[in-house]
């Protein structure tokens, strides 16, 4: 299985979304079997920008049990070969409402997945389930607009309320929850025991390990000493056992807008735009984090970028 990047922000308004397709899509041209999952349950709005209008299934299908695999859920993005989506519950859930054995059920589907990158956008709630959800990527992307400074601010905030849940919840370990299943071919019983016997596999591993890495957006020219200070008076605030990288800065983009209105990821609809660039440089840093980086070796001229400097 694939690793797990969860993106997440104290914002609603950060630019998660537009990270997380633009991200999906760059990694899917560059070869990668990628899934975007869509786990901001009170806005889910993943397969708008993809062009899938209408889900026929989503994240309730799963989360109740009408579905077993998060696969089943998922589906082809048009166009775009390596992509797929699972979309979101198609209407608004609060993640405070998630019992503990869901949260693990999500956390074991999103493990399970047959991808070689998982990218989860998750909302920006500060309630324990919506951050134990943040937790359980192998690598959790912050993204922190910059556009106003009540905005960098709750994502300052939210950061905070992650490190300190990833410290309360110490050195738990993964359960699995277990429900009553009904198989209804070999294949289905044969990827319930592989995903059992993975998932086994892992549980000795602590739960909330936190590695952290900023995606700065709606960067403004000229502003990069006082980005640099604020970013070095988060780490502080943090603790030294958190470095804190900044992986990308999204330049502010008028672009961006115009491919928000015409529905369209914009690395597709303008790839030349300054801020699809900022994306193209952050898949090369994703891709040499999963050791992916050989596949380089395969990739149009075009393509290749150089790096940026407990449940009550």
């Amino acid at each position: 299985m694939g690793r797990v990047i969860t993106i997440g922000s104290g914002d609603g308004a950060s630019g998660k979304s537009f990270l997380a397709v633009n991200l999906g899509v760059v990694l899917a041209q560059r070869h990668l079997r990628v899934c975007l999952v869509d786990l901001n349950l009170r806005t889910a709005e993943l397969h708008l920008p993809l062009g899938v209008r209408c889900p026929k299934r989503g994240l309730l299908d799963f989360i109740s049990g009408r579905m077993s695999h998060l696969e089943e859920i998922s589906v082809a993005v048009e166009g775009i070969s390596g992509l797929r989506l699972v979309p979101g519950t198609g209407e608004t859930l609060r993640p405070s409402s998630l019992k503990a054995d869901e949260v693990a059920q999500l956390v074991h589907g999103l493990n399970s997945l047959p991808a070689d990158v998982v990218l989860v956008e998750v909302g920006e709630s500060a309630s324990r389930q919506n951050l134990d959800l943040y937790l359980a990527g192998d690598r959790q992307i912050v993204v922190m607009d910059l556009h106003s400074e009540t905005y960098a601010k709750s994502t300052e905030h939210w950061l905070r309320l992650a490190r300190g849940r990833r410290t309360a919840r110490g050195s738990a370990v993964t359960t699995v929850p277990r429900q009553a299943q009904i198989y209804t071919s070999l294949e289905d019983l044969v990827k319930d025991m592989t995903a059992i016997r993975d998932a086994e596999q892992g549980c000795a591993s602590p739960v909330g390990v936190f590695h952290p890495v900023l995606v700065l957006n709606s960067v403004q020219p000229g502003s990069h000493k006082k980005n640099l200070a604020m970013v070095e008076k988060l780490r502080r605030e943090l603790g030294d056992d958190v470095d804190l990288p900044v992986w990308a800065e999204i330049p502010n983009d008028s672009a961006v807008l115009a491919a928000e209105d015409s529905f369209e990821p914009l690395v597709i609809s303008d790839p030349g735009a300054s801020a699809a660039k900022a994306i193209s440089d952050l898949a090369t840093r994703v891709m040499t984090d999963l050791g992916a980086e050989s596949l380089e070796d395969s990739l149009p001229a075009s393509l290749e970028t150089s790096l940026s400097p407990d449940y009550s």
